[in-house]
């Protein structure tokens, strides 16, 4: 039931712009339907392998899982402008904005369905290098990949401006603004009381959404978007424990 909208005055005519309700009156004169619950499925299967001898404990779980009538906020529609053969979808399109008294409306609606498959991987290992000093390596890695799948479910009165309903930067934002891979290593030496760890963390490109001359060459293309390359991040800490109440941490991210 969120919504916001402006209301303009434009040569003595009011008008409105923003977000509607789905239970309004402009949602019911575009034809856009109440909101329903979103329905999933999913899949999964796993695998897990140790060797004592190593001390060395491997997983791998995988996953599948479909998602139907998601919600998303759709890109403001518009009213069409100029004169258009009565009962043309154009025509129509004008009625509706005028029954609803807009110029510009935007609606949540169940507008694609999603997958998204992944794999998680994780490999532990823990040993003893001498006397009172330890040592534990464990590594993460995932792989995902989230995608819309079959048509967009547009609204009759609204099918000539389909891209509105799930636009170049929502598919950025649904598809691509999440790193594909992601993967961690620790390592944990403990000896004497301390705890010295160091981590990294690595995150592959995404993408930004926004659509600009990402290249400069002074065309905006519609699907043109910055890259943002692959990272390494790495993480230092050391610490000290007085007792098994008390312990003290110093470290810095981001090195």
């Amino acid at each position: 039931y969120y919504s916001s909208t402006s209301t303009l005055i434009q040569q003595g005519v009011t008008t409105q712009v923003g977000t509607f309700r789905n239970n309004s009156e402009a949602a019911q004169a575009l034809g856009i339907p109440k909101l329903k619950q979103e329905t999933s499925q999913s899949y999964s299967t796993g695998i897990t392998w140790k060797i004592p001898a190593l001390s060395l404990t491997f997983t791998a779980d995988a996953y599948l899982i479909k998602i139907k009538d998601r919600v998303v906020l759709t890109d403001l529609f518009y009213r069409p402008d100029g004169s258009f053969t009565p009962g043309s979808d154009q025509a129509v399109l004008q009625n509706a904005f005028d029954l609803a008294r807009a110029s510009a409306a935007n609606f949540f609606a169940n507008a694609v369905d999603s997958q998204t498959k992944g794999l998680d991987i994780t490999i532990s290992q823990n040993s003893k290098i001498s006397s009172g000093v330890s040592l534990e390596n464990n590594l993460g890695i995932n792989f995902n990949q989230t995608k819309r799948i079959g048509d967009i479910h547009a609204s009759p009165k609204l099918v000539s401006q389909i891209n509105n309903y799930f636009s170049e930067p929502n598919r950025i934002y649904f598809e691509e603004a999440v790193p594909h891979v992601k993967a961690t290593l620790a390592n944990t030496v403990r000896a004497s009381g301390f705890t010295f760890v160091l981590r990294n963390s690595f995150f592959g490109k995404v993408t930004d959404a926004d659509v600009v001359d990402a290249d400069f060459d002074g065309v905006k293309g519609s699907t043109e978007h910055f890259v943002l390359n692959s990272r390494l991040v790495t993480d230092l800490s050391v610490g000290y424990n007085f007792n098994k109440n008390i312990s003290a941490t110093i470290g810095s991210n981001n090195i």
